[in-house]
């Protein structure tokens, strides 16, 4: 994310909009599928860019200037431990605290965790997942599978409804009877 490029943003022929951007960890270019929402914040983010660094500097976000309370940009790329503390700030500033009011550490990883076990638990097939994500295994891909019990549930009660039927279609029996 630090090293987004200023220029990520795709769109294709229909209207749809895209992120394009280098995996480090694989070296592979990836394009992801986005919401327009996500496509207004990060145009406007390009203006900020454009308007306090100039066309010159190619990156998405950049450093701030040290020692200055307020925020002063600086045409460099912003260290990922810079990003944390940034959302660890604001987590103070806004109070985000976890289920038992704790404050809330954000590490810059649980983004992928949350996305991933969301994408599962709303019914992504787990192969769009991978490679929404850009793991090369689908055991990778696994580690994001916590079903929520109300996921299971749905799922359980979808194949317990439905019904045996013969060649002829008749109803021979319904999973719901035999147990």
């Amino acid at each position: 994310l630090c090293q987004l490029p200023l220029n990520c943003l795709k769109q294709d022929s229909k209207g749809g909009w895209f992120i394009q951007f280098m995996r480090l960890k694989t070296k592979r270019e990836t394009t992801l599928p986005i919401s327009l929402e996500l496509a207004q914040i990060i145009k406007y983010q390009q203006e900020y860019i454009k308007q306090y660094l100039g066309t010159e500097y190619q990156y998405l976000f950049c450093a701030r200037r040290s020692g200055q309370k307020k925020f002063t940009p600086v045409p460099s790329v912003m260290l990922s431990q810079a990003f944390v503390r940034n959302l660890n700030i604001l987590a103070d500033k806004f109070d985000i605290c976890d289920r038992s009011g704790k404050r809330w550490k954000f590490q810059s990883h649980q983004f992928r965790h949350t996305v991933g076990t969301g994408m599962i638990n709303n019914g992504v097939p787990q192969h769009i997942v991978q490679r929404f994500l850009g793991h090369m295994s689908p055991t990778m891909t696994s580690v994001y599978a916590h079903i929520h019990d109300s996921t299971l549930r749905n799922e359980v009660d979808k194949y317990l409804s439905t019904k045996i039927v013969n060649i002829n279609g008749e109803v021979i029996q319904s999973l719901t009877t035999e147990l």
